[in-house]
């Protein structure tokens, strides 16, 4: 997920006859011409290097409140990157004892989600469903 008009902190890239290309290289603007390109292009999934996974969640973590409030985002997309946002923060938690202040911005946005649109509930069942099935199976 990446919000119309933010600033990526972390090269993307996309799939162009099989192979792999930078698609939007770090500190740039996503938005105008850039995105309208790359979406004439069917460029509508990125990658990112596994280690910008770190920078990437931070990334998703500082615009959840802008998806969650974006009408234009599809209720999934949104449910998806709360779902991730709020796993990751989990985790962090559990990992290094540390991150109470960010589980509770994204306790926050989960509130203020699921207040704005009732489907919200559903959706992120479904997300955590989907998750929950596929962590059990992989331990």
């Amino acid at each position: 997920m990446i919000l119309d008009g933010s600033e990526v902190n972390f090269n993307l890239y996309s799939k162009v006859n099989s192979r792999i290309k930078l698609a939007i290289e770090k500190d740039t603007l996503y938005e105008g011409d850039i995105r309208d390109e790359l979406l004439s292009q069917g460029n509508d999934n990125f990658f990112i290097k596994i280690t910008d996974k770190p920078t990437y969640y931070g990334y998703l973590e500082t615009h959840l409140e802008d998806i969650i409030n974006n009408d234009t985002i599809p209720l999934e997309v949104k449910s998806k990157a709360v779902y991730n946002s709020s796993s990751k923060i989990v985790e962090t938690m559990f990992e290094s004892g540390v991150g109470l202040e960010k589980g509770k911005e994204v306790s926050n946005n989960i509130v203020n989600s699921v207040l704005s649109d009732e489907r919200s509930i559903r959706s992120l069942m479904e997300v955590g469903s989907v998750d929950y099935y596929t962590y059990t199976h992989c331990v």
